[in-house]
């Protein structure tokens, strides 16, 4: 287990981007094969809804977002990949220099990881703006590696290894009983729009089967978005509440992300 390192926190402002902490993003951005992408990094301000001036500003912060941004063709959509950096970036912690990881999206509160302390803590009260739900992560580096984009191209390929090829989801109708990297995709649409299947309040389990919960959080999503389809086009027509997850409903699930983005 690696050791507890001190939390550096805000140190000063610094005057423009630093070559350590845009190389970490970049790699990373590769790594994910565009899957991860740079939300932003520098800039000189206060923390959201405080008045303390935010790490943003020395430079030695980033925020890393797993949002789908079709027209640019970034970002995959799937807080799978979230997790995978996640876990990479605790993993090698020590190496790499990070002093804090906060993951913007899981409920209740959202978590976050420190150095100072090496564990993930999850929040039971609102201690950042924008959770539960926030399609990002807010990673901070120390100040020893910052500045140094070499240390950042040779050893963070080095410590991650082969990337998987990701393998292109293909939206075909899918429906109760159906199984694949299809229905994995859609539960993580719908837990990505903060979906919860009622009356049990959980939120849906990613593994792939479309099985009597997966179909009831379809339903439910259709019956709340029955009117977002478009008199136009025939397959982006009203929904039905029917539980397949075929055109109508892929073309909601899509394009509702963009409108709450």
């Amino acid at each position: 287990m690696a050791t507890s390192r001190p939390y550096t926190g805000f140190d000063g402002n610094a005057t423009s981007r630093r070559a350590g902490t845009e190389r970490l993003m970049l790699e990373l951005n590769k790594l994910t094969d565009n899957g991860m992408w740079h939300l932003g990094s520098w800039v000189v301000r206060s923390k959201r809804g405080k008045s303390s001036p935010s790490v943003h500003g020395t430079g030695r912060a980033i925020d890393i977002s797993w949002r789908e941004m079709r027209p640019e063709n970034k970002g995959s959509g799937l807080y799978s990949d979230a997790l995978k950096v996640c876990d990479f970036l605790v993993e090698h912690n020590e190496q790499l220099g990070i002093e804090a990881v906060y993951d913007y999206f899981p409920k209740p509160w959202a978590r976050g990881w420190k150095c100072d302390r090496q564990k993930w803590v999850s929040y039971d009260h609102k201690v950042m703006s924008y959770t539960p739900g926030g399609d990002w992560l807010h990673v901070e580096i120390s100040p020893e590696h910052a500045d140094d984009e070499n240390w950042y191209a040779l050893n963070i390929p080095r410590l991650w290894g082969t990337p998987d090829k990701r393998t292109v989801v293909r939206k075909s109708t899918i429906k109760k009983g159906s199984k694949g990297k299809t229905v994995t995709y859609m539960q993580e649409q719908l837990n990505r729009h903060d979906h919860q299947c009622e009356p049990c309040s959980w939120e849906l389990k990613v593994d792939g089967k479309f099985g009597p919960i997966t179909d009831a959080a379809v339903r439910e999503f259709q019956g709340n978005h029955r009117e977002v389809g478009r008199v136009d086009i025939p397959e982006r027509s009203e929904l039905v509440v029917d539980g397949i997850c075929g055109p109508q409903t892929w073309w909601a699930l899509d394009d509702w992300a963009d409108e709450v983005l």
